[in-house]
């Protein structure tokens, strides 16, 4: 898919069908003035949301799809995502190839050519994505190209800047869904390692990747434990961006990599556990962001870590009641082995130290508990720096992927103490999105950080938005927003 800007008149585009956007006129329920034929305005609300396609009466001129754009004093980013959705869906159809896009219709004082443009550009790559590698006949996408049209030539660069930076984010966010929506035994511990190290090789990152043998003579106790009941070795992924004398800093981002997790002895229902090839979402992230990060020459040192493994039940399996020693030297009493990724993250996250990090924030599909409290909304967010706390929520704001912070007292952390040994993995349902936070936080006491619980926004079992069934990639546009910001405030935006 091709994103082009051009300046000059909508009309006069070769296009299949021309876009518009229509603000709602307040208090009077019809539309603003437009350069739109007034039988068009006569029959459209504006409403946000809302779309209404038209075809020229000898079928021989472009048809004209517009949206509804709500009252303009409202016209954010989000509105901004929802009226993109309804273009998503009617370009899905097949019927257009090559759209031409009014971008002057969606600009507005708050947000300009460049940043609608990129968000524009989003929103059609993330919904025109599709999963097909395991289908035995094609279903191409049929949208070719959206061109977005300005006026003024200083707004068509911009856009061109836009369209630019959204296509890399967008693109690091599909390579996530791709590495989601992989099944379990494509994806394995190793393979992606492998997809780790290509990765590097692209894009010219470093990378290691530790198998159990230097698992084990980092004393990762508690990731060779998880993975003790699989015959799939486990792996510990290293990617780095940058210098660590990078004039930015250094930030590290964690991502939970359980390429399946059946629950082990505390084995889960069968009811929907393939979702569970779902549970190395956190390392998808990370490798999306890590991409997107290469291709956007973000001024940071950046490094991602993914402890990687599967959960099964068999005769070496973790057992209930078992003590574990993690590599922080913190003894761990098992109480439920489906509470794992909280174990493999204490390993990585005492790991990140060694950085020296101005920020760490780590991103796992960690508590269906997280699901209980805030649905598939938005990912529960935690941490012990309010600062970067703050920094995550705008970043989330900005880029479309909610957080809501939940409180992480120090009545958390004494509920998670253990009978037999320092801490446990579980304190059951009460509080369980929070209490898995206070276990992470018990490693992460020597730098800044913030855990992002995405189990509840990390797929989607149904069409949502511009998102289709499957992984959504949720974290890797989040991710390049708060470097975005980040470079934004020290003036080394791209």
């Amino acid at each position: 898919m091709r994103f082009i800007g051009k300046t000059g008149e909508l009309e006069k585009l070769n296009a299949d069908v021309i876009v518009r956007g229509v603000f709602e006129q307040a208090g009077a329920g019809k539309p603003q003035e437009s350069s739109l034929p007034q039988v068009v305005l006569n029959e459209f609300d504006g409403k946000l949301g809302n779309s209404r396609l038209f075809y020229s009466a000898d079928g021989k001129q472009p048809a004209q799809l517009v949206l509804g754009l709500g009252p303009e004093h409202d016209f954010d980013l989000k509105a901004m995502r929802k009226a993109g959705t309804a273009l998503v869906e009617a370009t899905r159809s097949g019927k257009f190839k090559r759209v031409g896009l009014d971008l002057d219709c969606f600009v507005t004082p708050r947000n300009g050519a460049n940043v609608t443009a990129q968000c524009l550009t989003e929103v059609a790559m993330l919904g025109h994505y599709t999963y097909q590698k395991y289908l035995t006949e094609d279903k191409p996408s049929h949208l070719r190209e959206v061109i977005f049209v300005c006026k003024d030539k200083a707004d068509t660069k911009q856009a061109k800047l836009g369209a630019a930076t959204g296509r890399i984010i967008a693109g690091g966010a599909n390579f996530a869904r791709d590495l989601q929506n992989h099944p379990g035994n494509y994806l394995t511990p190793r393979k992606l390692g492998n997809i780790a190290k290509s990765l590097a090789g692209k894009h010219k990152l470093r990378c290691k990747v530790m198998g159990n043998t230097e698992i084990a003579a980092a004393n990762m106790q508690a990731l060779l434990a998880v993975a003790q009941g699989s015959k799939e070795p486990a792996r510990f992924i290293i990617l780095e961006h940058g210098s660590p004398k990078a004039s930015g800093g250094t930030y590290v981002f964690v991502g939970k990599g359980m390429t399946f997790d059946s629950g082990g002895i505390s084995i889960k229902p069968g009811n929907r556990m393939e979702e569970m090839k779902f549970d190395m979402s956190g390392a998808a992230a990370v490798l999306g962001a890590m991409q997107a990060v290469a291709e956007l020459a973000l001024p940071f040192h950046v490094v991602g870590l993914i402890p990687s493994a599967e959960n099964m039940p068999s005769a070496a399996a973790v057992k209930p009641g078992d003590i574990i020693k993690t590599s922080a030297g913190t003894t761990v009493e098992v109480i439920n082995t489906d509470a794992e990724g909280r174990l493999i993250l204490a390993d990585a996250l005492t790991y990140a130290k060694k950085y020296k990090p101005n920020g760490v924030i780590n991103l796992a599909t960690l508590t269906g508990a997280c699901v209980v409290a805030l649905g598939s909304h938005a990912s529960g967010l935690m941490g012990n720096d309010q600062d970067l706390i703050e920094a995550v929520k705008l970043a989330s704001e900005r880029a479309g992927e909610p957080a809501w912070q939940l409180p992480l007292w120090d009545e958390y952390y004494e509920d998670i103490k253990g009978d037999y040994a320092d801490i446990k993995n579980s304190v059951g349902r009460p509080a369980g999105a929070i209490t898995a936070g206070a276990f992470l936080g018990t490693f992460t006491k020597d730098y800044a950080w913030a855990h992002l619980d995405i189990a509840g926004t990390a797929w989607t079992i149904q069409n949502k938005g511009y998102f289709g069934k499957g992984g959504t990639g949720v974290g890797v546009r989040l991710l390049i927003q708060f470097l975005r910001n980040r470079a934004a405030a020290t003036g080394k935006q791209r």
